[in-house]
Parts: C-alpha cells; structure tokens; sequence
C-alpha cells in the first residue's frame, strides 16, 4: 500500500474511532453513531471540489456561525459543557473530513479525536471504551510516524505536498508501531496506578438535576421499588440486563441452596399494591423484644465500616470474626444499578460491612438502605452475613395455633401485629376468604396451613408470561377464580392475603432470585428478569420463615433454553471482562491506590526475602538428602557439560559465535560516528529520511550544496567499510573520523567552513 494511502486510511480510522469513543454512550441515540460512519465514507470518496470555490467556502463559514451562535444554547439546555463541546468536536471534525487533507489538517484530525477520546472517559465506563482505546493507541502511533515521515521528507526537499502516490512507507514502520505500543504499555500502567487520585472531576459530565433523575429511575426499577403492584414483575421476566453480582466462597453449601437475594419486605395491601407502613416502632425478631435504638431505624457501625444488625453477635468486634464463623455466608454484593439504595442479602442479615457514610436505614420489615451517591458498582460494594440454615419441618410444626394465639393476645404486640401483619384490604371478597379457610380446614397447625396454601398454588395454578394481561379493581380475585395463572407477585400474594386470612402473621418478600452462577468469575448473576417476590411467616420462636408458592422454575428453564450454549458461554466471559475492566481500571481510586502500594511494600520487604530464604533452606535440604547415586549423577551431568563445550570449541563453533557477536559490537561501533554527523546535518536543516539509504542520501540537493560535502562522502565511505566489510576502525580512520567531526561542528556554528581542498 502506497504511503499516501496509509496515511489516508490512519486519518479516518483515527477520525471514526474518536467519534464512536463519544457517541458510543448512554448520551447519545443509534443515530449519532451511523452519522460518524456516514461522514467519514464521505469525506473517504470527497474533499471538497478540486478547485478553490468561494461558495463551498461560504457554506462551511456560514455553518460554522450557526455552531457557533448555537453553543450557548447548547450549554444551557443541556446544563454542562462537556457534552456541546462533543457537538462542536463532531462538527470540527466533520469539517476536516471533507476538506483537502494537507499535513496540517492529519495533525488536526489527530488531535480533536484525541480529545473526544479525552471527553469519552467522562462519558463512559463500558468495555467498548477499552476496545477502541486499544485499537486507537495502535493506530494513532503509527499514524504520528507517517506524518512526520512525510514531514521529513518536505523538509529536506523530497517532495513538496503530501500528495505524492508513488512512495511506499518503510517496510518496517507498522512493526515499529506496534512495538513502540507495547513499549510504552508498562510506563503507561506504572503511571495509571501509581499516580495519585482526584476527589473530583476535572470535566463534570452531568448536574444535580441529572443525578436525581437518574436516582428516580433506579426507585422505579423492579425490585428496588419501595412498593409492589401485581402485574409489574411480569414486564421484565425476559429482561436480561445485570442488576446485582454476589460472590460466596466457592466451596460454600450455598451453591446448592435455593438462595434468594431479600431486598426488603412489604407488609400493607391496599387490593391492588404493597407497600410499607414506613414507621420504626419495636419488632418482636422471635425470641425477645428489640426496643431502644432499632425505634429510630439507624443502625450506626460498632466498628469502623462494620454494622451489626442483630444483637446476638454484638460480642464480634472485627470483620474476621464473622468470617470464621461457619453458621454464617458471607457475601460480597455488587450493585450493578447507578445510585441505587437497597442493600440485598440472603435470609436472615446479621452484620453488613462497607463504606457507608454514617449509617444505614432500617424499618421494623427489616428492609435496609444506605446513602449511595455512587455510579460505580465497584465502588458501592459490600459484605453481607447472614444465616441461611432453615429450621427443620418438624421443628415448625411444634409451632401450635395457642402459641400463636398466646402472640397475638400480648398486650404489648397483639395489637401491632394485627395492625402490620393480618392487615386485609377493605373489601375483600368473600370467595377469597372462603377459599383460604376451605384449604386449611384439615390443617392442624399453623405451618400446616401455611403448606396447605402453598402446595394450592404450586399445583392449581401456572406460571404465566403473558405480559399484556390488563389490570383491574381485583387484581387477586381474578388470579385466584378467573385466570388461575400469573407472576410471583400473584402467587406471594394470594398466599400472604390467605395466611392473614386464617390469623397467621405474613408480608411479602422481594428482592431476586439466585441467578446463574459464573463458574470464571466465582460469583451469581442476578439479572432483572430474576426479580422475584415471596412470602415470610412468623411463627413463634422461630421467627420469619420463608415460603415460595410460584412455580417459578418451569419458567426460568423455558427462558434458559431460548439462549444457545453458545450465547450463554460468551455471554459469560464477556462478563467476566467487564468486571475486570471497572474493577481494575474505572472503579481503581485512592483507596485502592493506597492499598496496592501497601502490598508492593509488603512483597519487597517481607514476601520476597521469605521466598528466597526457603527457597535456599530447600536448597540446602535437597544437597544434604542427595546420596551417593545422586551425587555421581550431578558429577556427570557437570562433566558432559564441560566436556560438551570443550569439543564445541574444537570444532570452531564456539569462535563462530564470539565472531558473530564481535561484527555485531562492530557494526554498532560503526553507526555512531555517522550517526552523530546526521545529527550536526540536521541543525542545517538537512534530514535523512528513514527509508533512504546513505548512499541514495547523498543524491541529495541541499546536501550537495552544503560546504563540507567531501567530508560526508568520506565518512560514508568509511561507514559502509565498517558496517558491512566486517572490519573495525583503523587509528588513522578513527583520526580523520575526529577531524571531520570537528570541521562539521565548527561548520554548524559559522554556517560556513571552507572544504580541505581550498585551504
């Protein structure tokens, strides 16, 4: 391929890379992208008309005053600079694109796509960005070095545009780049992770006003939402986007537990949705009454990041100790949703451990939430224990209706349970009351009952993915006598209206599902379609007990199977990249900055010295275990070395090498002194091309007028003897190289010298 070609095709690969950095976003529609290929085909197939014409000149001018005009517009509609400073930057560029390309205008498509790469970092944490980054530093590399080959060249004379097609770029200039690329990759990383880390940014991306909306949003999403109206989750059973990661230990028992991921719990029916009754006052957790501080609902760490939620662990004053707990898992949640609020963890939440600013939120449901300003999931992390083993069937069914009973006629919860847990809605229809006693009838205890309920639901009804099933006045009575299929919502429902029915304390659980476990990554994928809401009992002495009656699983399987093998294998390592990407690269702050430094230290002045002395320890064991036999077999392989190199040396082989290595010195030794006269040259302003050789350079016309042209030849001459004839520098050689040098030095400060010849 022809230089000029090159050169041409840098420029607007380089052009459409900045453009898709910044266009590639959540700021900006499918359009912007297709716009960027559109422009730079055309400005591939025109530059403009071959001649200067003032009207093609007026229009760009007149467009120009109107982006002008328009900037302030921009800013105040949009209410930051970053993103119209992207609209001028595509139009900038735009402009380049379809214009004559002289070596002025490559320097400029370099750098406003250098900077749309710049503002990209603040529009974007994707795994494109890294993609096109990667691509641009190779491409952009080779790109500066055609310039400047071309710039050399109409420097020294060569050629007098960069509109010459019968020159081919330096075979070995791609290579070059691409080493110069993985050269710079270690300075480039050290850089990265050791320089050290703003509190803010330096171009602010969005306002106040966009924070908040984009917070209204995350409430808004199903299972975040601090209400649940029957028919939602249903219109995101197929949405496969990634809401939550939970990492347990690998060869923890939960993998094989039926997890679900509790967001909090809802404990008021209004016929239609569930809310919360959002008061603080006592619970009754099922062994004692918790008063005091848990009537405020803030729960403030014991120890630094550490908050204990159940008091039973109040004695554990470190992270560790919940860590070598074995009756606990520990879970380290990554919220994948920007700002959300909840926290999630599976079952019964005992301790919560993360970096949240001065405390979290607790209602008497148990639902927690904390105070996240955070985009980033890497940075809004946190570790979750909690107790997940379930009581036993017969340890529940010791559970009596007296002793439920006895609860409900306390004076000091009686009153507060009826109040938040057997709370109907007005109006209930008598068929669903006369249903729920029906199926109870033969139960003789409470969790009797509550099974009879579930296996009701779990056998006579389907799960549904209809999503465009209308909503009416009596969502549950239509689920239970009419359609007799739906959501987890519906199933949650109707079992937590019918336990309250026949006097046993419910609410209703949402939050997720497991997910699909990453066997690369060591962590579940929760994604949005793995919404989920179900139902917990109270039973005495036991507290909340789980119930699920959706038969869920019929329809994660069918939802499974729609994905190939294929699409699920990628899916998941494309994944796995992503995290890496924000874990190692976007979500890397101070904190982690410090942290890594600390390591460094720790291997450098602990971990290294403790390797190399039991390295040398199990050196000096393995030569005093050596017996006899070893010790002959060592002496032999030491001998035939020995003896191998000797016969080596015989034959000559071992000369030939030294021969090879010596002409190699030689051949360097004989660059340096012609390569400091190019050097003097070039303050004359007379440059060497890289892919012309020294004889063709002598062809050259400034470097035939310069006045000590007779002493370039003969260091030419000796150059060439040296560096191809395999033989060293002679002391009269080395002599006359000296004096040329001089002359040529005292050349370049007089800008004159007279020639051997006419002193």
């Amino acid at each position: 391929m022809k230089a000029q070609t090159q050169l041409k095709t840098c420029a607007h690969l380089l052009a459409l890379l900045g453009l898709w950095a910044v266009t590639l976003t959540e700021y900006f529609s499918i359009v912007w992208p297709v716009a960027s290929i559109a422009v730079v085909v055309a400005g591939w197939f025109y530059e403009g008309p071959g001649k200067y014409t003032s009207a093609y000149q007026r229009i760009w001018i007149a467009l120009s005053v109107c982006m002008l005009v328009f900037f302030p517009f921009d800013v105040s509609l949009l209410r930051n600079l970053l993103l119209p400073a992207v609209h001028v930057s595509f139009f900038v560029q735009t402009y380049l694109l379809l214009h004559p390309k002289t070596l002025k205008s490559h320097r400029w498509i370099f750098l406003v796509s250098f900077a749309q790469l710049l503002a990209a970092t603040n529009l974007t944490t994707g795994l494109m960005f890294a993609v096109i980054l990667t691509v641009y530093c190779v491409v952009a590399i080779y790109y500066v070095s055609l310039i400047q080959l071309f710039h050399g060249r109409q420097v020294s004379g060569d050629f007098s545009s960069v509109s010459n097609d019968g020159e081919v770029a330096p075979m070995g200039l791609l290579s070059l780049s691409f080493i110069w690329t993985l050269a710079l990759l270690p300075l480039t990383v050290g850089f990265f992770y050791s320089a050290p880390r703003l509190q803010y940014a330096l171009i602010a991306r969005g306002t106040t006003l966009e924070t908040l909306n984009q917070m209204r949003r995350t409430r808004q999403l199903t299972g975040f939402t601090k209400t649940v109206q029957l028919g939602t989750f249903g219109q995101i059973q197929e949405d496969q986007t990634l809401v939550l990661r939970v990492e347990v230990p690998p060869n923890s028992a939960a993998l094989r537990m039926p997890l679900k991921w509790r967001g909090g719990a809802l404990n008021i029916y209004d016929g239609i949705q569930w809310s919360s009754s959002r008061d603080f006052f006592a619970y009754h957790d099922g062994r004692r009454s918790a008063m005091a501080d848990k009537n405020f609902g803030i729960v403030f760490p014991r120890q630094p990041e550490l908050f204990i939620v159940d008091e039973r662990y109040a004695k554990y004053r470190a992270a560790e100790e919940f860590d070598a707990d074995p009756s606990l898992l520990k879970q380290v949640c990554y919220l994948e949703v920007p700002f959300s609020e909840t926290l999630f963890g599976a079952k019964d939440i005992v301790a919560i451990r993360g970096p949240f600013t001065y405390s979290l939120a607790r209602d008497f449901n148990r639902s927690f939430s904390m105070n996240n300003r955070q985009a980033l999931p890497e940075l809004i992390s946190y570790t979750v224990y909690s107790r997940v083993a379930a009581p036993e069937e017969n340890e529940l069914r010791r559970v009596s209706d007296e002793k439920l009973a006895e609860l409900l006629d306390n004076e000091d919860y009686g009153n507060y349970v009826r109040t938040n847990f057997l709370q109907l809605p007005v109006g209930l229809n008598p068929a669903v009351r006369k249903l729920a006693l029906d199926i109870t009838r033969d139960a003789n205890t409470p969790y009797d009952k509550l099974k009879a309920i579930q296996s009701f639901l779990e056998t006579r009804f389907t799960y549904s993915l209809d999503l465009n099933r209308p909503l009416t006045n009596d969502p549950l009575y239509d689920f239970l006598f009419v359609n007799r299929s739906g959501h987890c919502e519906y199933f949650a429902t109707a079992m937590t209206v019918m336990a309250r029915v026949v006097g046993i304390p419910s609410r209703l659980a949402k939050g997720f599902q497991r997910g699909q476990w990453n066997n690369n990554g060591g962590f579940f994928e929760v994604r949005q379609r793995d919404a989920h809401a179900w139902v917990e009992a109270y039973l005495p002495d036991y507290g909340w007990v789980e119930f699920d009656p959706s038969p869920r699983a019929v329809a994660d399987q069918y939802i499974e199977r729609q994905r190939s093998l294929i699409a699920r294998m990628f899916s998941r390592r494309l994944m796995l990249l992503q995290i890496q990407w924000r874990r190692h690269v976007i979500g890397y702050n101070e904190t982690r900055r410090l942290h890594l430094f600390d390591e460094i230290e720790s291997a450098l002045f602990h971990g290294i010295p403790k390797t190399v002395a039991g390295l040398l320890s199990r050196l000096v064991g393995i030569a005093r275990s050596l017996t006899l036999f070893h010790a002959l077999v060592v002496g032999a392989i030491i001998l035939g070395a020995f003896a191998f190199t000797i016969a080596l040396k015989k034959r000559g082989m071992l000369a030939a090498l030294s021969w090879r290595m010596r002409r190699t010195k030689t051949a360097k030794r004989g660059t340096l002194f012609y390569e400091r006269m190019l050097t003097l040259l070039e303050k004359r302003k007379i440059i060497k091309p890289p892919s012309v050789t020294p004889l063709e350079f002598l062809e050259f016309p400034p470097l035939r007028e310069h006045p000590g042209f007779s002493d370039v030849e003969t260091l030419t001459s000796i150059y060439y003897r040296v560096r191809f004839g395999d033989r060293a520098l002679s002391e009269d050689e080395t002599v006359a190289i000296n004096a040329i040098l001089r002359r040529l030095i005292e050349s370049t400060r007089r800008r004159h010298i007279p020639s051997p010849a006419t002193k």
